[in-house]
């Protein structure tokens, strides 16, 4: 699979991401590959599982920079919505949104590996 295709699979759009990489498709390819083993998911997990709102929010936010970065858009937005739960102190949203956002990871990062 190739940029374009990985990008058009997820429905998003790889030209801004691709010009932020300045047009460099191995440079975006190698750093989307590193986005699964970024040690913020396993952090934000950790933190949705013991409600703890302040490292809820900080790993999400984390992440949220790291997927706009890459062009993640639709999983930034879900990031988005975890840090105003956390904010918000509300465990109920948290899980929720957090379920959502983890199944978008799960399908990101099976894409991600065919790369």
């Amino acid at each position: 699979m190739n940029l374009q295709d990985f990008f058009a699979g997820l429905h998003l759009d790889s030209s801004g991401v691709l010009a932020r990489f300045g047009n460099n498709e191995a440079l975006l390819e190698k750093f989307l590959k590193r986005f699964p083993s970024d040690p913020n998911w396993p952090l934000l997990e950790k933190a949705v599982k013991e409600k703890n709102f302040e490292d809820a929010n900080i790993a999400a936010h984390t992440l949220k920079g790291l997927c706009l970065n890459l062009g993640l858009t639709s999983l930034a937005e879900l990031f988005q919505s975890i840090c105003l739960d956390a904010r918000q102190k509300d465990g109920t949203l948290l899980e929720q949104d957090f379920a959502l956002a983890e199944q978008e990871y799960q399908d990101i990062v099976a894409q991600i590996s065919l790369l």
